[in-house]
């Protein structure tokens, strides 16, 4: 019992932790694709080196002595938090002490959000999209109408719309302001037929006001999107 409330209570402090940018000096092995590095001022020598689609994850730990890299698997599908940290140290007893635990679920946390930024080219603007079927079609125009299907969700996978489980695309002339400017931005660089992801900063998107209930102030969001038509 004791050991629940325990980590239950460094679940609580980790997120007062505020987490550095992405690390230059972390030194993970050599080869090793790092698409995320995380450090934090809080927990000093320690960083955590993370790669799209592994099923591990590197946590460094560097002293005057050594540098150390310990290659941990992250929690499973349906596994809590606190269970995962209990495990993780009852395995690692003689690597990991209690800050680097602390550590560690800070890093997924933050890890949790990174990983839905992973492979997006970002405009000027700062919109990001990422092609998943591209389409033949010609390129939409503005001013004219352009149909397309899509599944809009928050950084924490939060569905708030989903054009494709009512069968009905959204129909608008594009680049007038009709929709956001995430939208009219993105959407003008998808040929008919294109799938995409785009990921749209809130000031692109619906800014400090939000957009009722679903969507918070200040939110980044990201749609799924299929471009149908364009006349």
């Amino acid at each position: 019992m004791h050991r629940t409330v325990f980590f239950c209570t460094l679940f609580i402090l980790a997120l007062h932790f505020q987490p550095f940018a992405q690390c230059g000096t972390c030194k993970g092995p050599e080869d090793m694709k790092v698409d995320f590095c995380y450090d934090l001022k809080d927990i000093p020598n320690r960083c955590a080196l993370f790669a799209d689609k592994s099923e591990t994850f590197v946590l460094h730990k560097a002293d005057a002595k050594k540098n150390n890299n310990l290659s941990l698997a992250f929690p499973g599908k349906d596994e809590s938090m606190v269970s995962y940290l209990i495990k993780l140290q009852e395995a690692n007893k003689k690597t990991l002490s209690t800050a680097d635990i602390l550590f560690v679920q800070a890093a997924l946390g933050v890890w949790e959000t990174e990983k839905n930024k992973i492979g997006f080219t970002t405009t000027a603007s700062g919109l990001g999209y990422k092609i998943l079927k591209q389409g033949d079609g010609k390129l939409p125009e503005n001013g004219k109408n352009v149909s397309v299907h899509y599944h809009g969700y928050l950084e924490n996978g939060t569905t708030f719309d989903n054009s494709f489980d009512r069968g009905q695309p959204i129909s608008f002339p594009l680049g007038v302001g009709r929709v956001i400017k995430g939208w009219d931005e993105g959407i003008a660089l998808l040929p008919v037929g294109t799938e995409a992801i785009l990921l749209i900063p809130s000031e692109l998107g619906y800014g400090s006001r939000g957009a009722g209930a679903a969507i918070p102030p200040n939110s980044t969001l990201f749609f799924r999107v299929q471009v149908v038509s364009a006349d």
